[in-house]
């Protein structure tokens, strides 16, 4: 059976810090210093709350990326493992894991997640 996957956690505070604020229906919170993952009947901006952090599809938050920030993230296949490349909209290259010294990923999902953390903090540091 295939699922779309989820941001990690690290992921979800990376987008909470840059604004993050659409709907989805699983969010992670912090509570008694433990990290706890929960799914509603409904989505909301979990990322209002303090304590929450709003878990998204890997894929709305590429879009998001892609809208916010005009950056592109495509995953591509490499000697049976994966790599990703960050683009801005317009076609021109920023870099890929290969120049930014990452390993070879093993699925598709792993490329994804680094991506979009690599992204996020980039963008972060461009606004600096």
């Amino acid at each position: 059976m295939i699922f779309e996957e989820l941001v990690t956690f690290e992921t979800a505070k990376l987008l909470k810090e840059d604004g993050f604020n659409c709907h989805c229906r699983k969010w992670y919170e912090w509570k008694g210093g433990k990290l706890y993952k929960w799914e509603a009947d409904s989505a909301c901006n979990w990322n209002a709350d303090k304590d929450a952090y709003s878990c998204p599809t890997q894929s709305l938050a590429a879009r998001w990326i892609r809208e916010n920030h005009n950056l592109h993230i495509s995953i591509e296949p490499y000697a049976n493992t994966w790599r990703w490349i960050l683009w801005w909209t317009n076609g021109e290259l920023i870099t890929n894991s290969a120049t930014k010294g990452e390993r070879d990923f093993e699925t598709y999902e792993q490329a994804m997640e680094d991506a979009l953390q690599f992204a996020l903090t980039w963008t972060k540091h461009k606004r600096r």
